[in-house]
C-alpha cells in the first residue's frame, strides 16, 4: 500500500526572525555612519583647503600683475582718497576677493561688473555688481551658514597684513616671515554682529565684512543664527571673530602661499603673531 507525504512548510521569515535582522542592521549601520561622517569631513576639509590655496595662488598672481599684493578693500588701481578714486574712470572698487576674480578664472564674470553708479565719473568694475553671484572657489563646503544663494564668501583676509587701503608687498612687507603670516583664514559667510543692532553680517565682495581683525582664538563649531546675548555668547557665531566648523583644526593660507592645518588649541599669543606680519617676535614652539 502506497504513502502519500505532504509537506505544509512555507518558505519566509518569521516576525522574531525579521526583528532580528532589522535589529543587526541598525547595529551595522550605526558603527558605519560615524566613519562615514569622518570620510565625508575629511574630503569636505581638504576641499576647503584647496580653495584656500587658489586663493592665495591667486594673491601671488595679482602681485606679479602689480607689484603688490591687493588692498582689503579699496581701489585698483590705488587711489589717495574716496573721492579721487570715484573721479578716475576705469578703475575697480571692493574687496580682496573681487579683485582676486581675473586670478581665479573669473575674467567673464570680474569683466561683468562694469558699468555706472550714481555719484561716480564714467564707468568703473564695482564689486556691488556681483552681490548675487555665487563663486564656488570661495564656498567651504563645511560652512553651515552658506546656503550658495547668493554671494556669500566662507573665507576672510587678515586685515593685519592685508589692511584695507595700504598695499602690502611680499616679502618687504613681512619681515617676521611669509611662512608665520596668516592672509586668509576660514569664517563662517554669514555670521551675528557682537554688538547693537543684532543681526547677521554677510560676507565676500564689499566692505570690511570681508576681513577680520579680532584677535582671539577662532570659535569652534559656533550656531551661525540666534541672539549674541549676553555677551560674549561663545556658542554662537560672533562677526569679528573667526569660525571653523572643522574638528579641531582651522585651515588658513599663508602669506608665502601655503596652507596649512593650524590646531585651535594653539596659545592666544601663538595666534595673535601668526595674524602680525612685523612685530619682531619669534613664533612660539607650538607655530
Amino acid at each position: 500500500m502506497s504513502r502519500t507525504y505532504r509537506c505544509d512548510h512555507r518558505g519566509g521569515f518569521t516576525l522574531i526572525e525579521l526583528l532580528v535582522v532589522i535589529a543587526i542592521l541598525a547595529v551595522l549601520i550605526g558603527l558605519l555612519l560615524p566613519a562615514v561622517q569622518k570620510v565625508r569631513e575629511a574630503a569636505a576639509r581638504i576641499k576647503c583647503s584647496n580653495n584656500l590655496k587658489q586663493i592665495g595662488l591667486a594673491s601671488h598672481g595679482f602681485q606679479g600683475a602689480y607689484d603688490s599684493l591687493p588692498p582689503g578693500n579699496w581701489f585698483v588701481p590705488d587711489a589717495a582718497n574716496q573721492s579721487q578714486g570715484m573721479a578716475r574712470p576705469d578703475n575697480a572698487y571692493g574687496s580682496i576677493f573681487f579683485h582676486l576674480l581675473p586670478f581665479l578664472e573669473q575674467d567673464n564674470l570680474y569683466r561683468s561688473s562694469y558699468g555706472t553708479a550714481a555719484g561716480w565719473v564714467g564707468n568703473h568694475y564695482l564689486a556691488s555688481a556681483l552681490e548675487n553671484q555665487v563663486v564656488a572657489v570661495y564656498i567651504c563646503p563645511s560652512d553651515p551658514s552658506n546656503d550658495g544663494q547668493r554671494a556669500r564668501g566662507s573665507y576672510v583676509s587678515n586685515m593685519r597684513a592685508l589692511p584695507t587701503w595700504e598695499r602690502p608687498r611680499i616679502p618687504s612687507s613681512f619681515p617676521d616671515g611669509t611662512t608665520n603670516t596668516i592672509l586668509f583664514t576660514e569664517h563662517y559667510a554669514r555670521c551675528l554682529q557682537a554688538l547693537p543692532p543684532y543681526g547677521p553680517v554677510e560676507r565676500l565682495w564689499t566692505g570690511d565684512a570681508s576681513a577680520f581683525s579680532d584677535r582671539n582664538l577662532p570659535q569652534i563649531s559656533p550656531r551661525w543664527a540666534g541672539t549674541v546675548n549676553p555677551m560674549p555668547n561663545p556658542t554662537v557665531c560672533i562677526g569679528t571673530r573667526i569660525q571653523t566648523a572643522h574638528t579641531g583644526v582651522i585651515n588658513v593660507g599663508l602669506a608665502d602661499g601655503s596652507v596649512r592645518a593650524v590646531s585651535v588649541s594653539l596659545t592666544p599669543e601663538t595666534w595673535y603673531r601668526a595674524l602680525r606680519p612685523n612685530d619682531g617676535k619669534p613664533m612660539p614652539g607650538d607655530w
